[in-house]
């Protein structure tokens, strides 16, 4: 029986098995999460260490701060930041357009380099281009940060209302509070459904070189068609990355519980060492689910029954004893 027969192997196994035999693509999700991390991180530091230096501090407030009291360096604190709320938002809302734009940028690129990789990975290159749709990709990510905005929105939203309803009417801030908690439930759910869905389509529009239009709708067809292949690879991957969650969690408890013991130098350097193997750990398996994805979406086919393999043996048998050989016709 020749090695195309042989027995197919699941989505999820290979989407395993390029992890460990291409760990590259692992490394490219990790170094381009990684870098717009620390992006984001020394953008908020540098404004953060600008807006302080901006801020006037006179005499009074500085006899207040040196007294030890939390009352008054709190007051000290109020009098410095007072007025300065315009120029929070101003700065705020700068950067959140500027890493916005910058994740749209680098998630759409990143995301045809690993995608086309993986594609090259699986032998069905024919006819894809190495250059991807690239607009496809911008559009979807920024779909993806409108669907993330009106969410925050509307959890911003909720929780103005209910604090309205609450300050009216203080013998219904249980009932209040719970339904705020449903709410934002709900909006984090639709949320979360949303943002896979594009995700997704980002992974389709790259294998099948489609505009944003028929990525979306490819993906809805897909979710229909293949339904139980992206739900086994999904919660596969999933119940993993959960695992890991749970490991760098209990290994964190556990450091806290050398406080005094250990010194606070290591204790610091070992939660960061966790945090980190937790991300990278993360984003390697945020790979592995892609190229899982990327099977699906190619139509590689699911585990063959055993049944039907030893059928095909049977088969193969009986014929090759049929065939007679020239001297045996005669």
């Amino acid at each position: 029986m020749s090695d195309s027969l042989m027995k197919q192997r699941s989505p999820v196994s290979m989407g395993f098995e390029a992890l460990f035999r291409r760990p590259s693509l692992g490394l490219a999700e990790m170094s381009w999460r990684w870098s717009f991390a620390a992006t984001w991180f020394l953008l908020i530091a540098f404004s953060l260490i600008e807006y302080l230096d901006s801020l006037p501090v006179n005499t009074a407030d500085r006899l207040l701060l040196r007294t030890g009291r939390l009352s008054l360096i709190f007051q000290a604190i109020i009098h410095i930041v007072r007025g300065s709320a315009p120029r929070v938002l101003a700065v705020f809302l700068i950067l959140s357009l500027v890493l916005a734009v910058a994740w749209i940028a680098l998630a759409s690129v990143a995301r045809a380099v690993t995608v086309n990789a993986v594609v090259n990975y699986f032998g069905d290159s024919d006819g894809l281009q190495q250059s991807a749709p690239l607009r496809s990709l911008v559009a979807l990510n920024v779909l993806r940060v409108a669907n993330t905005l009106a969410a925050v929105i509307a959890c911003a939203g909720t929780a103005l209302i209910i604090a309205e309803v609450t300050l009216q009417e203080a013998s219904s801030a249980t009932v209040a509070l719970q339904l705020s908690q449903g709410l934002i439930m709900l909006i984090g759910m639709f949320w979360f459904a949303i943002n896979w869905l594009m995700s997704l389509a980002a992974v389709v529009a790259v294998v099948r070189e489609q505009d944003t239009c028929f990525a979306i709708r490819s993906t809805m067809d897909l979710c229909i068609d293949r339904a139980s292949s992206l739900m086994i690879a999904s919660l596969a991957f999933g119940a993993v990355h959960f695992i890991a969650a749970v490991g760098a969690g209990f290994a964190g408890m556990f450091m806290l519980a050398l406080t005094g013991q250990v010194p606070a130098v290591l204790l610091f350097a070992a939660g960061v060492a966790i945090t980190l193997a937790y991300f990278a750990a993360a984003d390697f398996l945020y790979a592995g689910r892609t190229a899982a994805y990327v099977a699906i979406i190619l139509g590689l086919p699911a585990a063959v029954p055993e049944k039907s393999l030893a059928a095909f043996d049977d088969d193969e048998r009986i014929l090759s004893d049929l065939s007679l050989s020239p001297a045996e016709g005669y």
